[in-house]
Parts: C-alpha cells; sequence; structure tokens
C-alpha cells in the first residue's frame, strides 16, 4: 500500500510541473503577442505548422480590438526553414482578413533565411526588405505518400493543387512571373541571395543593417 501511495504521490507531482510547464507557455505566449502588438511587428520564427497558425490568429485577433491607428503598416520577420503549405495558407487567410478590414499595407522581412513557406510568405508582402546577409529558397511542393498506387495517385493530385495556389500567391504578389518560376524550380532548391533577388525584381534596393 506505501509503494502503491508513493508512486501516486509522484504521479500527482509529475503532473503538478506539467500543469505549471503549460502556464508559463501560455503566459510567455500571451506576453509575446502583447509586445509585438505594441510594435505592429509579427516575429515568424520556426516552422509553419498548427502552432505557427494560431500564433498569427491570436495577433490578428487581439491587434484588432487593441489598435486604434487607420491603415496601419505591419511588419512581419522571417526566419524560418518552411513547413506545412496548409498553414502557410491559413496564415495568408488571416492576413488577407486584416488587410481587408482595414486597407493596412504588409511589409515583410527576410531575418537571415526565408526557405520554402517563409519564402512564399516573403514574396506575399506589399513591400519586401532583406539585406545581403539574407537569402530565401523556394521549391516546388514535396508530398509523402504510403499505402497503395491509388494513395499516391491521389496525393500527387493534391500537391499539384497546392503547387498551383502557391504559384499563384508569388506571381501575384511580386513581379515573378510563371516562366521565372518554373526556371527556378528546374534547379530543385532555388537558392536567392540579395543580389538574386534584385536581378528578379523582387526587391527595390537594400535595407542597411543596423550597425
Amino acid at each position: 500500500m506505501k509503494k502503491i501511495m508513493r508512486r501516486l504521490e509522484g504521479k500527482q507531482e509529475q503532473l503538478n510541473e506539467e500543469n505549471k510547464e503549460i502556464e508559463m507557455n501560455e503566459t510567455d505566449f500571451l506576453q509575446m503577442v502583447l509586445q509585438e502588438m505594441d510594435n505592429k511587428t509579427l516575429d515568424i520564427s520556426g516552422d509553419f505548422d498548427i502552432k505557427m497558425v494560431r500564433h498569427v490568429q491570436e495577433f490578428a485577433r487581439n491587434l484588432y480590438f487593441y489598435e486604434a491607428d487607420e491603415n496601419p503598416n505591419i511588419r512581419i520577420n522571417i526566419s524560418s526553414n518552411g513547413g506545412e503549405a496548409t498553414a502557410l495558407f491559413a496564415i495568408i487567410s488571416t492576413l488577407n482578413e486584416l488587410k481587408e478590414l482595414w486597407g493596412c499595407t504588409i511589409t515583410t522581412v527576410v531575418k537571415g533565411f526565408a526557405y520554402s513557406a517563409g519564402a512564399v510568405l516573403f514574396l506575399y508582402g506589399d513591400e519586401k526588405e532583406m539585406t545581403d546577409t539574407d537569402e530565401i529558397m523556394l521549391h516546388q511542393c514535396l508530398y509523402f505518400a504510403q499505402g497503395s498506387l491509388k494513395d499516391h495517385e491521389d496525393e500527387l493530385k493534391r500537391s499539384k493543387k497546392l503547387q498551383k495556389r502557391i504559384d499563384k500567391v508569388i506571381t501575384t504578389k511580386s513581379n515573378l512571373n510563371q516562366y521565372q518560376l518554373n526556371k527556378l524550380y528546374k534547379k530543385g532548391d532555388a537558392f536567392l541571395d540579395y543580389e538574386d533577388c534584385l536581378k528578379l525584381g523582387i526587391i527595390n534596393e537594400k535595407v542597411e543593417e543596423d550597425e
């Protein structure tokens, strides 16, 4: 009986520690959102997943009630290896709602690297900024499927549809056309530095780094 009681007490202590960690994470998350609202700056750092979607939606929801300025300029700092295409579209959908409600301008800024979905979000910006220490990377959708040939065919069809949606965002929001995109895709992972982006008309001028 004593052994059972000790085990139960140990499990209860573990649960208490886990609850404290969850509370701390929630507190840190809210503090980060409040700081972002003050600066009207959204930090996209990490993978594009459901957590990142929640982060952007929380920022937009709180900013809508918190900010009184008309037509604000929202800055999005991006340091990301990319992630899920569906998360990317959820984020873009949220930003589109902000623009529709406020008529705001969105400036996207590369902070070191913006790869895959991160690069697409960068190209989504009304204004785009990067320095000669930054780079982006574009490639076609990756897909993973297990099972029958039919499963692979279905996933391939879905990935092609996602790719068309991605290409539409890029060609609509940047100076890149489909021909240029297809040439980049032939490289596999197409890494583009400041000079490359300048030549392609993705950016107009260099943003000097703070000393």
